[in-house]
């Protein structure tokens, strides 16, 4: 089922890439490559039905759930499996991502494959794609190598820090100027989950390189938001305050939990969404999008809300992180439901008026 009566919207974050731009150790005990093969997914998927029938949200589950879309041989057919869900004028946002360095392996295809498979795909779909190309400051002449796609066809810039830096790395500024001068937005990921370096402890930094406050480490998986705090970003913003930036997940739904069970303001302030609420209000070209890897309905209201502020009402914007969310039922059935929640007015704003402003 498609939304039939929603056209002319954008889904400003989506992910096309398949197993082979995966690194092996992507996935815990080395399972990309197991699972891309048919007959192991296949047993692999069976399993988990049969151990564990009445859980729709184990962690195992969501691997297979990834992989399940990333098997397909090419991006195309990933798109496909994407545009099936919505009617024929939807426009998407294509996030790339760019995994050579965060020391998880090789994948089977380089990262310059999978952007020139895109761009091959941009003339039977140039107008319904706005694809990014991902800024990692540790590739070699990073600043030539992001202009040759971007006067490719390529529509903006992708960065994510939790893969091992910060969102102000001084490698990333010439990237930054260009984004500037030519107005290319650039989207970030900021939530506490998602993917995450696996680079040794003792190569990552133990201070930060601006505040000087030493960096803590309980786990791999809380010191990476150490990259990604939106404190980060008003950084990078005081430097190049014009940047249109875009952050992915809007903190994420933890933080957004945190921020409805603060019982004061200094927990509130102390959130990511209340922080991104903050960066929104000063930097006029900041946005904020809704995908949420682990979709959660009850924070709609939440959203809706922050929608209603004159404040915010034009800086959110609709996005679902396919495939890399975890959405019970399907694309449409989500966006059916948000719609209906946020009523016609509020779908409309972030899905169609906003995307246009955003990607201009």
């Amino acid at each position: 089922m498609k939304l039939s009566t929603a056209t002319g919207m954008t889904n400003c974050h989506t992910h096309i890439f398949t197993a082979d731009h995966v690194p092996e150790r992507f996935l815990p005990l080395r399972l990309v490559r197991w699972l891309a093969r048919k007959k192991h997914f296949k047993w692999f998927a069976w399993i988990l039905n049969n151990l564990n029938p009445f859980s729709r949200n184990d962690l195992l589950e969501r691997y297979v759930s990834f992989m399940r879309q990333g098997m397909e041989k090419t991006q195309e057919g990933i798109l496909r499996n994407l545009m099936d869900f919505y009617p024929s004028d939807t426009k998407f946002v294509i996030l790339t991502m760019d995994m050579e360095y965060m020391n998880a392996g090789n994948p089977k295809k380089s990262y310059t494959e999978q952007l020139d498979e895109i761009v091959k795909l941009l003339p039977a779909y140039h107008d319904r794609l706005y694809p990014f190309v991902f800024s990692d400051p540790r590739r070699p002449d990073l600043f030539d190598f992001v202009r040759k796609y971007i006067e490719s066809g390529f529509r903006g810039i992708k960065i994510y820090p939790p893969l091992g830096y910060f969102p102000f790395d001084e490698r990333l500024n010439p990237v930054y100027e260009y984004a500037v001068a030519h107005s290319l937005p650039v989207t970030t990921h900021c939530s506490t989950g998602g993917i995450y370096t696996r680079e040794s402890r003792k190569n990552l930094p133990c201070l930060h390189p601006v505040t000087g406050k030493k960096m803590k480490w309980q786990n791999r998986k809380s010191y990476v938001h150490q990259f990604t705090d939106p404190d980060n970003f008003r950084i990078l913003l005081e430097r190049f305050p014009e940047l249109k930036v875009c952050f992915g997940h809007f903190g994420g739904t933890d933080e957004m939990d945190k921020f409805l069970a603060a019982e004061n303001w200094n927990e509130m302030n102390e959130t990511w969404f209340q922080k991104i609420k903050e960066l929104l209000k000063e930097f006029p070209n900041t946005y904020a999008d809704i995908s949420f890897t682990k979709v959660d309905m009850s924070l709609i209201p939440l959203i809706n809300a922050t929608i209603e502020s004159p404040l915010f009402k034009e800086k959110i914007l609709f996005g679902t992180d396919f495939y890399m969310n975890k959405i019970e039922g399907n694309e449409s059935k989500f966006s059916i439901y948000l719609r209906d929640a946020l009523g016609n007015s509020n779908f409309q704003q972030i899905a169609v008026k906003n995307p246009q402003t955003f990607l201009k």
